[in-house]
């Protein structure tokens, strides 16, 4: 009882610290006018670009399911609709991204199997990182580094942390099954423990046969090439009221700093529906990515407003979701009740 007191009053106050960051610099009014000049026709390339970053994570989740569970139609893809728009919303509304989790409980209640709905949420949650780790690699040397500042070290940490990425891909799609079919050899005694190592074993054997993880690379790269070029432009959407352009903002630093925010935002206290730790984050990478004339921005203000406006976007998909995957569990409950 008393962690969870800790943790929502940490998360509290960093809300409201937020909260105080912005109308120090920014009145309310004038944040409500922030949010009234946003680019209209910006914004809706961003809402076309998230929902495609939304079916590129559902037809991710249609082929892996299909190729572990070795079934033709494990999902369909309204199903796997609902079940990312679902997992999106949780996950920015819950802590420490906790939220994942809904994933594995709407899968399940679409009849996939617990063991493969866990594996596939691990095998996702590991191509996420790599993609990640290859993105912040390429920015590392070739956005942060200028004419001036450019040296060797921009490079090898960029390498560095690109090649691991790419390192953890091979493993885990060449010798994935293999290292799970020694765990479960080397758990024998613990029966249960032996059992699902090797069923996540030979779910990842499915995957290595069936040539599908070239597919799966593809898919991710694609959902998070969508997801962060939406988020550059929502930011555009709303920094062009001073004048800031596409040329003042790099693309890759930004992407470096809403990926720091997304971080920030899976700490166990992160503010209120991630209100605080996003914005703290995001500010302070912006802040090393800023070029002429983005100096002049209310960076806390500017960072609210975006994620503000991403929230509400994600919650109402998240909640038309939730509304037709319980509408369908009523109706099965109704039909049992019947019967």
């Amino acid at each position: 009882m008393n962690k969870h007191i800790i943790k929502i009053g940490g998360s509290m106050l960093m809300t409201g610290l937020l909260l105080w960051a912005v109308f120090s610099e920014q009145g309310i009014g004038d944040f409500l006018e922030i949010i009234s000049n946003v680019n209209r026709p910006l914004l809706a390339v961003y809402l076309c670009l998230s929902v495609t970053a939304l079916v590129l994570r559902a037809l991710r989740y249609r082929v892996l399911l299909r190729d572990m569970t070795k079934s033709s139609q494990p999902l369909s893809l309204k199903q796997a609709i609902i079940v990312a728009a679902i997992r999106n919303a949780l996950v920015d509304f819950l802590p420490a991204r906790i939220g994942e989790a809904s994933y594995i409980y709407v899968v399940s209640r679409y009849g996939v199997a617990v063991t493969a709905a866990l594996s596939s949420f691990g095998f996702c949650f590991i191509l996420d990182i790599v993609i990640l780790l290859i993105i912040i690699g390429l920015a590392i040397p070739f956005g942060f580094g200028t004419s001036d500042t450019w040296d060797m070290s921009h490079f090898i940490a960029g390498a560095g942390i690109g090649l691991s990425g790419v390192l953890t891909l091979v493993i885990l799609v060449l010798f994935g099954d293999k290292l799970l079919a020694f765990a479960a050899s080397a758990s024998q005694r613990w029966a249960k423990t032996a059992k699902i190592f090797s069923a996540w074993s030979a779910e990842l054997k499915g995957v290595r046969e069936s040539g599908s993880a070239f597919s799966l690379v593809l898919l991710t790269l694609g959902l998070r090439l969508a997801k962060y070029i939406s988020l550059y432009v929502v930011l555009l959407a709303v920094v062009m009221q001073w004048g800031v352009g596409s040329a003042d903002l790099p693309a890759l630093p930004v992407t470096v700093a809403f990926i720091a925010a997304e971080a920030g935002a899976s700490l166990p206290v992160s503010g209120l529906m991630s209100f605080g730790a996003y914005e703290g984050a995001w500010t302070a990478v912006f802040g090393l990515v800023c070029r002429g004339a983005c100096e002049a921005i209310p960076a806390a203000s500017v960072a609210l407003a975006v994620h503000l406006i991403t929230q509400v976007a994600g919650y109402s998909v998240g909640l038309l979701a939730a509304l037709c995957f319980l509408s369908k569990e009523f109706k099965e409950k109704s039909t049992k009740a019947s019967t």
